[in-house]
């Protein structure tokens, strides 16, 4: 049975990893955990799929997608659910391991730069996210919690 590797990187931030071999894929999840409070809720929901729309780098949805192709298809969405009384919200990759890649590339590498411009590199200035982005992923909560409340 694989070892779990807890390791606090600095104070409030903890790196949890299960490292296996049992699998041709893998996952890189980065979660930030907020108080569950009423006034927050939206706002934390928003935010990952805003950070998904593009980031200094790759400025469009199209630009990301390109890059998370060249990483052999890797996949990365958002997470948004409740764990007792906190909000946990973030991004989550999935990939091919190295191993399975031509060559053994380095797959989590990539994998770590494309999450990191994303998080710390967002479309936008420094003050804001762009206001498009925002209008339009505001509108798809929207209609996600309206469609939950006619289910």
């Amino acid at each position: 049975m694989e070892k779990i590797v807890k390791q606090e990187l600095f104070p409030g931030v903890q790196l949890i990893c299960l490292p296996t071999d049992r699998f041709k894929t893998g996952c890189l999840s980065i979660t930030f955990r907020r108080p569950l409070l009423h006034q927050e809720v939206s706002m934390n929901a928003l935010c990952a799929p805003i950070l998904l729309r593009g980031t200094g780098k790759y400025p469009t949805m199209q630009a990301l997608t390109a890059a998370a192709e060249e990483l052999y298809g890797a996949e990365i969405g958002p997470v948004l659910r409740r764990r007792g009384t906190s909000q946990c919200f973030g991004l989550a990759a999935d990939f091919i391991d190295g191993r399975f890649a031509p060559g053994g590339e380095d797959i989590l590498k990539g994998i770590v730069e494309l999450m990191a411009s994303l998080l710390l590199d967002s479309a936008g200035d420094e003050d804001s996210f762009v206001k498009e982005y925002f209008l339009t992923e505001r509108k798809n909560l929207e209609r996600t919690i309206d469609s939950r409340i006619n289910d």
